[in-house]
């Protein structure tokens, strides 16, 4: 489960951050600071980065710079960071996919516990299943009733093998029979096209990337995969609601090399949870059906994405699902 929010933050003002913190280190950062996002620009995990970015660069008055390495399910990223100094000046946005199936896919090299160091939670949100406006059935059932009616017709987009929108398809595709062909891309941004015109029929997706196009007619929700409804997609019903088992949140959050003194942790957590909690960020966040989960310590944190990346193991074993790139 995620952070239950027992201790929720209050509502900050960006321009009153920078007080606290970093500042009081008074030796860090002496330099720019670098973020690596695992995916491209223009996706949700861009866009929240960079929201983050710009309220650290704000506390700490030194230029956060966004670096998107996009590739192997956040394996390019996470191999940057891993050969970046651990002086605090290297920092990169994770994710469910990347702490949970890397370690499947790419051995102990990757495991949360050694690989990296934990800071804190960026965000949490349910993502989507979309389908092209034009495809003739409205929820999870007619899909797979559809499919089965049209075998070998049917796809749906991800953002690569591994990823945890993979996972979650391939898990509607077992509890319901879909028979639905995998077509990995590099991140949503280069997929969305691929739906909009009919080439892919349907795809998982971040809710804050969905909707847009959702709202605008252009594709259409069939499920989220919250355990509760979207309130901004009332009419939609849940994975449970269509006799999938499981609630699949997707969440983000900030990691620094292995070796990091944990001080500039310590203090990275601080400014983090009071960036997400100011007023223009928790706006922002809430456009996007985004929510903020509650502070946690780097340790607690850590314990966080060591049990996600064993929750998301047990998951795969039981479905028997390939993480084998296609």
């Amino acid at each position: 489960m995620l952070f239950r929010p027992m201790f929720a933050l209050g509502a900050l003002v960006l321009g009153a951050l920078t007080l606290t913190g970093a500042s009081a280190q008074g030796k860090w950062p002496t330099r720019p600071v670098k973020l690596i996002v695992h995916a491209p620009a223009g996706g949700a995990a861009d866009i929240y980065a960079r929201l983050v970015a710009d309220g650290l660069q704000a506390k700490w008055s030194q230029p956060v710079v966004v670096e998107n390495r996009s590739g192997a399910n956040g394996l390019v990223a996470t191999q940057a960071l891993m050969h970046a100094a651990p002086d605090g000046h290297t920092l990169m946005q994770t994710a469910t996919g990347p702490v949970a199936m890397n370690p499947l896919m790419h051995g102990k090299a990757y495991d949360p516990a050694t690989a990296y160091a934990a800071i804190g939670p960026v965000s949490s949100s349910g993502m989507i299943v979309v389908a092209g406006a034009n495809e003739p059935y409205t929820d999870l059932r007619g899909m797979a009733a559809y499919a089965k009616a049209n075998p070998g017709k049917m796809s749906y987009a991800t953002a690569g093998a591994g990823a945890v929108p993979h996972i979650g398809m391939e898990y509607v595709n077992v509890s319901l029979g879909a028979d639905l062909l995998h077509v990995p891309f590099r991140g949503e941004a280069q997929f969305i096209p691929e739906l909009l015109a009919g080439r892919v029929s349907v795809a998982m997706m971040v809710a804050g990337s969905a909707l847009p196009h959702v709202q605008s007619g252009k594709l259409k929700a069939i499920a989220v995969t919250s355990a509760e409804r979207n309130p901004a997609l009332p009419g939609v019903k849940t994975l449970q609601e269509d006799g999938i088992k499981v609630a699949l949140p997707l969440w983000f959050g900030l990691v620094a090399p292995a070796g990091t003194p944990a001080e500039i942790l310590k203090t990275i957590n601080t400014d983090l949870a009071a960036v997400t909690a100011s007023a223009p960020v928790q706006k922002r966040f809430a456009e996007l059906s985004v929510t903020v989960p509650p502070p946690i310590s780097p340790e607690g944190y850590r314990q966080y994405l060591i049990d996600e990346s064993k929750k998301w193991a047990t998951m795969v074993k039981e479905t028997n699902i390939s993480l084998k790139a296609e």
